[in-house]
């Protein structure tokens, strides 16, 4: 049994931790996004 907003709190915590999930195909879009700007280098894609 969890309080209102726990699994929320959790989440937060282990998102700060390790990071935000994406998708592939998302990642991809701003990978090609970014290179197409000419961006890629400077962000270390």
């Amino acid at each position: 049994m969890f309080y209102p907003c726990e699994v929320e709190y959790w989440k937060e915590l282990d998102r700060r931790k390790n990071g935000v999930p994406i998708e592939d195909a998302t990642w991809n879009k701003i990978r090609d996004l970014a290179q197409g700007y000419g961006l890629a280098d400077k962000l270390g894609l």
